[in-house]
């Protein structure tokens, strides 16, 4: 194990000024929509409400959730070279984008200069940034794949790897949904059919085991090891078993000329339920091309409704105020906020929720023993909160 010789937080000389306190910890106010990068070294985060602890994609060219945790989760390690890793406050800001329409006639490829295509998000927020994107144009696999050799002697579904499109695209995905009896793939599953890409991508597929390697069943003997092949069957590092490799093809391109994916530079800051960002498509892309923004809000207020009931306490849920489940390669999260609602009525918010897309639209009252109770809904105002994180350095 190496030795660390650390000392003021964050254990080092030469750190910027400002980092540095006595105790190697530190507690952190967010605004909404703030983003910190700590200085190179190691990490542990806790994060609190709406923050999220994200990793720089070097091949989509943005932010991903670490392991696609969302906030009120356990501490995670992490490390950093004081610019890979971020801690951001994701309230009050955009974090993807829905196409509803695609639009014709723009050049394929990714960005602006290469596709002449143009996307806006209007002006800023009141005292904030505005949020940028960038069109991607074309370049879509099939949604299908050909089993051009199902292959023989899997143990289990192999993992199937498309090769990424040029910087800043979408990844196409697929998977095996079916094997054989023989152990070949029987059928498989186009489930992002990607963006950007400028040729038909290759699949590698890559067995895997179905098991742990290294059981031994109680009524055995523990076997020799064995080194490379063994009969027919190929062990290539760790890579699982099979008789024969299936070849699995991607389908033509497609989606030539339409927009297949917006690409987010950056989230904007300081965005409320009263101002949501209109995307406007334009130049090259014609055909009355759409998106609608995926916000990420928390809640901000309520007022009015009528309580369901005489009881003395009820809990107020919004609906998640989810548009999309996805955006490009990204699952994204939501948690409904909650309140406490006693006579008049008046509330005490225990939740503000978290990645609401837009203004929630419903919710429901729940009474006592967590039953559906009906009454007039309140009025929810929704935009990007403060937030308290933990860091210490490990």
């Amino acid at each position: 194990m190496a030795i660390r010789i650390g000392g003021d937080f964050p254990f080092g000389a030469g750190m910027p000024a400002g980092w540095s306190n006595t105790v190697g910890a530190v507690v952190y106010q967010l605004a909404p929509g703030q983003a910190i990068f700590p200085p190179a070294g190691k990490y542990e985060f806790t994060s609190s409400l709406v923050s999220i602890l994200q990793n720089w994609d070097p091949q989509e060219q943005t932010w991903r959730a670490y392991g696609g945790l969302g906030p009120n989760s356990d501490a995670q390690d992490f490390e950093t070279d004081g610019f890979n890793w971020r801690i951001f406050n994701s309230s009050g800001v955009v974090i993807g984008a829905n196409i509803t329409a695609a639009g014709s006639g723009a050049t394929n490829g990714i960005g602006t200069n290469i596709t002449a295509a143009t996307v806006s998000l209007g002006a800023a927020p009141a005292n904030g940034i505005a949020a940028v994107m960038y069109p991607v144009i074309g370049g879509m696999i099939g949604s299908t794949a050909n089993i051009m050799l199902a292959g023989a002697g899997l143990g289990a579904p192999p993992l199937l790897v498309v090769d990424p499109p040029p910087i800043g695209g979408v990844n196409a995905t697929m998977y095996v949904s079916q094997l054989t009896a023989t152990g070949g793939i029987g059928a498989t599953v186009v489930a992002n059919q990607g963006a950007g890409y400028a040729t038909i991508p290759n699949v590698k597929v890559i067995p895997q085991f179905s098991s742990y390697v290294g059981f031994v069943p109680p009524d055995q003997s523990i076997p020799l090891p064995v080194i490379g092949p063994s009969g027919s069957s190929q062990a290539i590092g760790n890579v699982g078993v099979f008789t024969t490799l299936p070849i699995i093809t991607a389908n033509a391109l497609t989606g030539s000329g339409t927009l297949t994916a917006l690409g987010l530079q950056n989230n904007g800051f300081l965005y409320t339920g009263a101002a949501i960002p209109t995307i406007t498509l334009g130049g090259s892309l014609t055909g009355s091309p759409a998106a609608t923004a995926l916000m990420a809000f928390s809640a901000t207020g309520i007022s009015g409704g009528t309580l369901p009931g005489a009881a003395t306490n009820y809990i107020w849920t919004t609906d998640g105020a989810i548009i999309a489940a996805k955006y490009n390669n990204h699952q994204l999260l939501s948690r409904p906020a909650r309140w406490l609602a006693t006579a008049g009525p008046a509330y005490a918010l225990q939740d503000p929720g978290f990645g609401l897309q837009k203004v929630p639209a419903g919710g429901g009252w729940i009474g006592a023993q967590y039953t559906t109770v009906t009454g007039a809904a309140p009025t929810v105002t929704v935009g990007g909160i403060t937030d308290t994180i933990y860091l210490a350095v490990v």
